[in-house]
């Protein structure tokens, strides 16, 4: 893809989220915790427990994303200080009431 395709694709993203009500460039996020918060917080888990009725904001940029299969993917997130990794598991990802596939995030 070029560069134009790209700024295309991007720009019409945008007006499906606009045409859908829904602000692509909200003003303000407000995370829960700070990664260093998070980590604190979530410590005490074993590896094999899942949290899927739980939801923390966190923000920070994507510093690595690896694909384990077609459902699972893992990112590496990193704030001013702090690395984070995260497991996606798009089978507990539900969006308007409908389990998300890859395509659609």
């Amino acid at each position: 893809m070029d560069a134009n395709d790209y700024y295309l694709t991007r720009l019409n993203h945008i007006k499906s989220l606009k045409a859908s009500g829904i602000n692509p460039y909200p003003h303000t996020f407000r995370p829960t915790l700070t990664f260093e918060e998070y980590a604190q917080k979530y410590s005490h888990i074993e590896h094999i427990t899942e949290y899927i009725d739980t939801a923390e904001l966190v923000a920070g940029r994507v510093m690595l994303i690896r694909d384990s299969s077609k459902k699972l993917k893992f990112f590496t997130l990193q704030d001013h200080q702090t690395s984070l990794q995260l497991i996606m598991n798009f089978k507990y990802y539900m969006q308007d009431g409908v389990t998300a596939d890859e395509e659609r995030l």
